[in-house]
């Protein structure tokens, strides 16, 4: 089988869920012909192979931030996206696209599909269904709320990772369809141990670390107003992880006095993310809301008790007092 998987986000850029792409692309680039079409920022080539995927990146404009994309960079992506996905495709000639995200990559990979009258099937993630911190997030904003319901109507299958967005998924778009919850998982981390004098950490201290992109619905900002209530100077806090909302936290982190008890190193990835984790001793999150929240599945399989609100689909696989808190 011939497969084209489009979204706006792939490492470098992004976050969790083009991180999940990237391992699922690999996997199935060993079992059917793959190729993944995104946007391309800064150095990033515009085609490479990732094992045996092809990745075609198509040039968005306004993306400054590898963490965030912004609303231009977004909105480009429909007609730059499908300028280059129609020159993959031709290449390529895929039986199937499956695009991820709703809203942006949704109208990109349905325009494609009716060009060369491919089947579609949309994945819906988590912030292109329901994202509180923004106000252009489809449950309060009629433009982006009716693209995501122009996808779904002209996708033939529609996935989800959870049910949470599954559930709001169906809100959006007004009556009962058939929606089919396909939980996210990630390949067992293969890292080299490290000790923690060699990642800079107290060999005696209990470390709490949270992993994401530096943005609003993160809530960071709030992990430190909590965090500062604990007066214990062997409890540390690590931040992983860039972003706009960068100077907040450490603003936060200056108010409450605890620079040298909260530590924010930036973006880390691969290996050095695993090594990170597995020298630490507990997971933490506030966020408000979560689509499925691959670092938790990340931080269990490092051994670590995950703590996060009960908000998103992170209630599909973290059951309170058993696989977490």
């Amino acid at each position: 089988m011939k497969l084209l998987l489009v979204n706006y986000e792939y490492p470098p850029l992004g976050g969790g869920g083009g991180v999940a792409m990237q391992q699922l692309a690999r996997y199935l680039g060993d079992l059917h012909e793959t190729a993944v079409l995104t946007s391309r920022a800064r150095a990033t080539p515009s085609l490479q192979m990732e094992g045996n995927a092809a990745v075609y990146r198509a040039f968005v404009l306004g993306r400054r931030s590898h963490a965030v994309a912004s609303m231009t960079s977004m909105f480009s992506f429909l007609p730059m996206g499908v300028w280059r996905g129609v020159r993959a495709i031709r290449y390529e000639r895929p039986d199937l696209i499956n695009t991820w995200f709703a809203i942006p990559s949704g109208p990109t990979g349905v325009i494609l599909s009716r060009i060369f009258k491919i089947p579609h099937m949309l994945t819906m993630i988590g912030g292109d269904v329901y994202d509180p911190s923004k106000w252009y997030s489809p449950h309060r904003n009629y433009l982006t709320r009716s693209i995501v319901r122009w996808t779904m109507e002209n996708s033939r299958w529609l996935t989800t990772w959870s049910n949470d967005i599954r559930e709001r998924a169906l809100a959006l778009f007004g009556r009962e369809v058939p929606i089919e919850v396909l939980p996210m998982g990630i390949e067992p981390p293969q890292f080299a141990p490290l000790d923690r004098a060699a990642l800079g950490m107290d060999r005696n201290a209990f470390y709490a670390i949270a992993v994401g992109r530096l943005i609003r619905r993160k809530r960071f900002d709030l992990l430190v107003d909590r965090f500062a209530l604990s007066t214990d100077p062997n409890v540390r806090l690590l931040i992983l992880g860039e972003g706009p909302e960068e100077e907040t936290i450490r603003e936060r982190i200056a108010a409450h006095g605890l620079e040298s008890r909260v530590e924010l190193p930036g973006a880390v990835w691969g290996e050095k993310k695993f090594q990170y984790l597995a020298n630490s001793d507990v997971y933490v999150s506030v966020a408000s809301h979560e689509g499925l929240g691959l670092v938790f599945l990340e931080a269990m399989a490092c051994g670590l008790p995950v703590l996060a609100t009960p908000v998103g689909g992170q209630n599909d696989i973290l059951i309170h007092g058993r696989t977490g808190y």
